[in-house]
Order: structure tokens, then C-alpha cells, then sequence
């Protein structure tokens, strides 16, 4: 006999945890930490609940592959099956349960008996607390049950093994037996009249049924959950999208603006897109010495603000494609084809730690002394110049670069510069590059060029 937990009911939950990924990072739970390594005493502090809602969703689905592999027969093997069952499903329901906490949803036990309908003697117990009584006892506390006094009374119990109910088994005679599968047998000391201890043995009777209900009930409040976090990120939507960002005409200055906007994205698309407008930031930072590098610049400009006016819109009204909201500049341009290699490589200049690691908008890259020895960068373009004038192609041109790098070593920063010259003659001389400027700006430059190529081959 094997328990049978939908998959499913844990893939849907995932999925609209996955949908608003962003908004889940914001939810915060208590946790009860130690104040030091060594002291005894806790404290409560507010965390983060995105890394515990992942480890309790993915712990749920082993949970649920595990239990469902079991196989509970009346056998010696079965036992022990029974036993991880009662074990893992208890497991199990403390992943389902942490993960309602966090979304303000709690399974209601008082008075729910309706998986083994005994509420013991004083009528104050629930299928949570049997269920709890007797895990203790078969698994994982045999010789130390002593927390159940709903169910055990005040004195401890010691459960020696687990048997099954097979064909010839006196026990089959007790009429509480009717319906079991297996038995757990007790040994207790009971308090007689004169307040002696005397020894006293018990038998529990385990139905199998009984036990798959309780863990099959609690599993499917995983359904309760998932109304409950889409309840909740409905409503962080809504408030989000009444939430007015301001425009670039309520401030002096438009990188004043892309500081409130900044804020805006981290709130709606998560701390980790701080880069994103960090990035928009340090476009409108940049200023080149030569003329015509300053006035392809200020054309670009123009441009991203249009394309930030856009984005902007789709912040404010939370329009998402894909389960998230497109923050890309110019998401559709046309590159030059057959130039792959080229253009990936040129993401080498782009600045990652400082744009993604760094927070903080000083964006001191923008001016960075640049590590290229010019005298080398000269004698590697020159002969790089010399294959593009004699018109070879693609392959050939990376194969003389990949002689220069065993005769003169290229580093990490001189080798898209490299790839850049193969790439140059697609631009068909619509942009000339300054190559010896620092990684941030030579990139930027890339990224203009590629823009007017986009213009150039669209009109």
C-alpha cells in the first residue's frame, strides 16, 4: 500500500512564487537565532523569506517522492517503511507550515479529528497532536516519548518495537484492533492509589488509512497557500501600480530623476536590477573629449530617454512579459550578422563589479585610467589592418589574433579590443572608435554604434 501526494499541488505553489519572484524577496518572517555562538539565550530577528520559502519547496518535493515510494505492508520491511512514512511526513508538513506562516495561513487543528478520531481522555487533543505521539513513539523518540501528555499522561513511555497485525495474531481478538494494520506496543509506569509506580504495558493500533489521511490532508494545504500568496502579491500589485513614480519634469536634473526611478525598479522588479539604472546613470555621466564621440553621445541620449520614458510607463502601470518588466534599452536592435564571437567577446570591457557588486551611484569607472600599453595595442592593429585590407575573412582574422596572443600574451582587457577592430568594418565607416580610452567608455562606444547601425540599416 503507498501513499499518493500530487506533485502537483507543490509545482503550482512554485510557480507563482517563481511569477513575482521579486515581491516574495520582500516578504519577512521572524526567526529565533542564538545571540552568539556560545550563549544560550535567542533573540528575534525579521529576515528576508525567499531563501526559506525555496529550501521548503524543494524539501516538499523529495518529501513527496519519497512518501510516495514507500510501500507499507505488513512485513518486517513494511515496518520500517511505516516508520519513515511517520518520520518524513512529519517533515513534510513542517516545510507546508513554515511556508503558511510566511504568507499569514495557518492549518487549523483545534478540534480536527478527523483523520483519528481520538481527541484522548481529557477531549483536548487533535489528529496534529496523535499524529506528533505517535511518531515519538515508533520513530524517532522510542525511548524518550515524554511530550504527549494528552496522550501518555504524566508519566514517561517506551515503546520497544513495532509489529504487525498477520493472520494467527492474538491481537487480532482485541476489539480496538478492528481495522489495524500494525501495533505499537508500550511499556509505562502507572501511579496506582497508594502512589507506587507499578509497571504497566499498552498496545496502540496504527491504521494505515488513518495515517495517509492525516498527511494527505495536511499536503493539500498547499491549495490554501497558494490562494493566500496570490491574494498577497495581488494586492502588492495593486498598491504598487497606485503608487505614482515621479517623471523627469518634476526634477532639475535628469540623473536626479534616474535616482528616484532607480528606487522604483528595486522595489518592483527587485534589489538585484540596482545595476540596471546604475548603468542608464552612468550614460548620461559619460562625457568624451573628441567632438564627434561627445555628439554621437548626446544623439544616444536623447534616444535612451525615450526608450527609459517607455520603460517608466511599464513600471508604473507593472506590465510584464515573461513574469517580468522588460528594462532593456533598445531590446530589438539589428546587429551586424556573422560577427557573434565579436560581440560577445566585447562585453569583456563592460564593468560588472562595479555596475553589479558596488552600490553606490559614484560610477568612478566612468573616468578610469585604462591598463593598455599603446605602443603593444599599435603593433597588434597594425597587423591586424593590414589582413582587413587585403580583405580576409572572419576566421582568418581570429586566427591572426590568435597568433598575436602566443607572441605578445594578451590580457582580458586588450583582447575585445581586438575583436572590435575584426567587427569595425561592418559599422562601413558610420562610426570611427576610439580604442585606447578606458574599458567603460570603449564600451559605451560599442553600444552607440550599434544603435546607429540599427538606424542606419531601418530607414
Amino acid at each position: 500500500m503507498k501513499i499518493n501526494l500530487n506533485k502537483d499541488l507543490n509545482d503550482k505553489l512554485r510557480k507563482i512564487i517563481n511569477k513575482y519572484i521579486n515581491f516574495t524577496l520582500k516578504i519577512s518572517h521572524n526567526t529565533i537565532m542564538p545571540k552568539k555562538k556560545t550563549d544560550k539565550t535567542t533573540q528575534q530577528i525579521v529576515t528576508d523569506s525567499y531563501l526559506c520559502i525555496c529550501a521548503a519547496l524543494d524539501r516538499i518535493d523529495d518529501l513527496v517522492q519519497y512518501c510516495n515510494s514507500l510501500n507499507i505492508e505488513q512485513t518486517k520491511e513494511g515496518i520500517f517503511e511505516l516508520c519513515n512514512l511517520l518520520t518524513h511526513g512529519q517533515t513534510l508538513i513542517d516545510c507546508i507550515t513554515q511556508i503558511g506562516k510566511i504568507f499569514n495561513v495557518k492549518y487549523e487543528t483545534k478540534n480536527d479529528v478527523s483523520s483519528f478520531h481520538n481527541s484522548g481522555e481529557s477531549g483536548d487533543g487533535n489528529d496534529e497532536e496523535y499524529f506528533k505521539y505517535i511518531r515519538s513513539l515508533c520513530s524517532v523518540h522510542p525511548l524518550n516519548s515524554n511530550s504527549h501528555g494528552i496522550y501518555q499522561g504524566s508519566n514517561p513511555e517506551w515503546c520497544p518495537y513495532v509489529g504487525f497485525l498477520g493472520k494467527g495474531n492474538p491481537l487480532l481478538f482485541d476489539k480496538q484492533s478492528n481495522g489495524a494494520d500494525f501495533y505499537a506496543r508500550v511499556y509505562k509506569y502507572e501511579d496506582n492509589d497508594e502512589k507506587i509506580l507499578s509497571t504497566y504495558t499498552k498496545t496502540i493500533y496504527l491504521k494505515t488509512y488513518e495515517i495517509f489521511h492525516y498527511i494527505e490532508k495536511r499536503y493539500s494545504f498547499l491549495k490554501q497557500i497558494r490562494l493566500a500568496a496570490e491574494r498577497y502579491f495581488k494586492e502588492k500589485i495593486e498598491n504598487l501600480r497606485s503608487k505614482y513614480i515621479k517623471t523627469p519634469e518634476e526634477f532639475v536634473d535628469y540623473i536626479d530623476y534616474l535616482f528616484e526611478l532607480q528606487k522604483a525598479v528595486m522595489e518592483r522588479c527587485g534589489d538585484d536590477k540596482y545595476y540596471v539604472v546604475k548603468e542608464w546613470i552612468a550614460i548620461f555621466k559619460t562625457k568624451y573629449e573628441e567632438p564627434y564621440l561627445q555628439a554621437h553621445l548626446e544623439d544616444y541620449q536623447n534616444a535612451v530617454k525615450e526608450e527609459i520614458k517607455e520603460i517608466h510607463q511599464r513600471l508604473q502601470d507593472l506590465i510584464f512579459e515573461d513574469d517580468e518588466i522588460n528594462l532593456e534599452l533598445f531590446s530589438d536592435l539589428q546587429s551586424p550578422s556573422g560577427y557573434h564571437y565579436q560581440l560577445e567577446k566585447i562585453g569583456l570591457l563592460y564593468p560588472a563589479h562595479s555596475m553589479e557588486v558596488e552600490k553606490d551611484n559614484k560610477c568612478q569607472f566612468i573616468d578610469a585610467k585604462t591598463k593598455i600599453n599603446t605602443n603593444k595595442m599599435e603593433k597588434m592593429f597594425s597587423i591586424l589592418d593590414d589582413g582587413i585590407k587585403q580583405k580576409m575573412d572572419i576566421e582568418s582574422l581570429m586566427e591572426v589574433t590568435r597568433e598575436l596572443d602566443q607572441k605578445y600574451k594578451i590580457h582580458y582587457y586588450e583582447w575585445p579590443r581586438l575583436q572590435l577592430k575584426i567587427l569595425e568594418p561592418a559599422f562601413q565607416n558610420c562610426f570611427k572608435f576610439n580604442y585606447y580610452t578606458n574599458e567603460w567608455k570603449l564600451y559605451l562606444q560599442v553600444q552607440i554604434a550599434l544603435w546607429l547601425f540599427d538606424k542606419a540599416n531601418k530607414i
